[in-house]
């Protein structure tokens, strides 16, 4: 890893971590991420879309622990391909 994606993972963290204090402080905001385990710990509800349809709308609780749409479980299962869809934290 070079010096500018150290940089650039840093930078992630910081703004996660922003996120994560704001949420604790009770500020309503919505957010588009690809970090699974970001949007499982500070999203209260999620919206779970493929090619722009959104095809799981629930709690975080439901979305990760009682997943049975199987377009989602098979992006659970490519959390590290390229390629991902967008989930919308609200």
């Amino acid at each position: 890893m070079d010096l500018s994606q150290s940089l650039i993972l840093k930078m992630i963290g910081k703004v996660l971590n922003i996120i994560k204090d704001l949420e604790k402080e009770g500020m309503a905001m919505g957010a588009v991420t690809q970090e699974m385990g970001f949007a499982r710990e500070v999203g209260d509800r999620v919206l779970f879309m493929d090619g722009c349809i959104v095809v799981e709308n629930d709690t975080s609780l439901e979305i990760f622990f009682n997943v049975w749409n199987e377009r989602i479980v098979s992006s659970f299962s490519k959390v590290c391909d390229a390629v991902f869809n967008l989930i919308f934290l609200f």
